[in-house]
């Protein structure tokens, strides 16, 4: 099958929210949600879930163009963005939900506009954006080696569950669509911390955080940024054999199945939280590499063969967002 080449990338996250004070609400203790679905490999344009979910072809120079899907048959010269944008209507009484999103609704018009209308989901929370910023612009040059050189890239997520008893890695995901590209929520800011700079940090209609700076409400030292340690033993940047877990890529028509792999990477613990201001401190091996005595044959059909492009040579480039936005105060 060739290797899989996995690329750095850079991550942002925008707080969007109404500049009258009060008319946006903090997110209250243990509140999560997620956006987006790992199992979805084609496009409902009328969902307002899966127009959360874009990406734009960069062109510094030009015109970057946005698509619902991996930029297909595009050159991106500046790379490609993706971006997730959460809901920001709330039933104003649960903090979670048994799928982590029937208590958050989306507004009136859509993901990025209207009004939390909805008598069921009253509450207007901070609109939480993110956006992705992948180097494939690298890669440019090497797309005639790739599987499929029209869109090159495949989107990996990992969880590791047990099963009998046994920790085994279940990979939800191997998606060369990005329409299964998702993100998590989990509240950690501060008790009132939020809740002051949505009421405070209006000053300016740009987004410049500085009044909120000059106010005390936070600082801007980056040496106090929140970091988190590695959890699995494993290499996740550079050239690859497989994908983590070792899962295969899926058709996009062939719709979602979830793969287990045997084989299982050793796992890291404690997992640590650390600022800037200090070297990244390392957990030990708590549960060694092991292989479960679990099977699994892949039902759908995979995209690609690994008899036919055996001796090919050719690549992937893997696109790995485990994102869960933790808002960490170190």
């Amino acid at each position: 099958m060739g290797q899989r080449h996995i690329f750095k990338r850079r991550r942002e996250s925008h707080y969007l929210f109404n500049n009258t004070p009060g008319a946006t609400t903090a997110f209250p203790d243990d509140f999560r949600m997620i956006s987006g679905d790992p199992t979805i490999r084609t496009l409902d344009a009328s969902s307002f879930s899966q127009q959360a979910v874009t990406f734009l072809c960069l062109d510094f120079s030009g015109k970057s163009n946005r698509y619902n899907e991996l930029p297909r048959g595009q050159r991106c010269p500046s790379g490609i963005r993706s971006q997730i944008n959460f809901y920001s209507c709330w039933n104003g009484r649960d903090v979670d939900s048994p799928d982590h999103r029937s208590h958050v609704a989306w507004p009136s018009t859509g993901p990025d506009n209207g009004t939390c209308s909805d008598p069921a989901f009253p509450v207007t929370l901070p609109r939480i954006f993110i956006e992705v910023y992948w180097y494939s612009q690298a890669f440019e040059d090497q797309r005639r080696h790739a599987l499929t050189p029209t869109q090159p890239f495949v989107y990996v997520v990992r969880l590791l569950t047990y099963i009998y008893g046994v920790l085994v890695d279940f990979l939800m995901e191997a998606d060369p669509t990005g329409y299964g590209n998702h993100a998590d929520f989990f509240n950690g800011w501060d008790k009132g911390v939020l809740q002051r700079a949505l009421d405070q940090c209006n000053c300016n209609p740009y987004g410049d955080p500085t009044c909120c700076v000059d106010q005390g409400i936070f600082g801007m030292n980056k040496s106090t940024a929140c970091f988190i340690t590695d959890t699995v033993d494993e290499p996740t940047l550079g050239m690859l054999d497989a994908l983590p877990g070792n899962n295969p890529v899926q058709a996009p028509l062939a719709g979602y199945e979830a793969y287990i792999d045997p084989i299982t990477p050793a796992i890291l613990d404690p997992v640590y939280v650390y600022n800037g201001s200090s070297g990244a401190p390392t957990g030990t091996i708590a549960t060694p590499a092991q292989t479960a005595n679990v099977t699994q044959t892949a039902n759908g059909t995979c995209i690609w063969k690994g008899d036919a492009r055996k001796s090919t040579g050719a690549r992937n480039w893997i696109l790995l967002p485990i994102f869960l936005l933790f808002n960490f105060i170190c």
